[in-house]
């Protein structure tokens, strides 16, 4: 007999994660490409699942791998768009 083979994990955000994500994209910290990125890391965390095969992205997680995406992005940005983030940087990770 043949092993099934499994279904990857089904990942949802919780309600905080959402909205922090949202407003990362909403003001502009994340284009396209980091959002990408943002998604693929936080689709690749070992999270435990519950019964029914999904694993729930915490706030945390989020707040972590979206600075690391938007701190990647910094050097790339230039004059006001860089001036927001780091007036905001604060605002949005502490």
């Amino acid at each position: 007999m043949t092993e099934p083979t499994p279904f990857p994990p089904i990942f949802e955000l919780d309600s905080r994660a959402s909205a922090l994500l949202d407003a990362l994209v909403d003001l502009g910290h994340l284009d396209e490409p980091s959002l990408d990125q943002v998604n693929q890391v936080l689709a690749s965390i070992d999270k435990p699942l519950n019964r029914h095969g999904m694993a729930t992205i915490s706030f945390e997680d989020v707040r972590r791998v979206a600075s690391m995406a938007l701190f990647d992005r910094l050097p790339q940005l230039e004059g006001e768009a860089r001036r927001m983030v780091e007036r905001e940087w604060g605002l949005l990770f502490y």
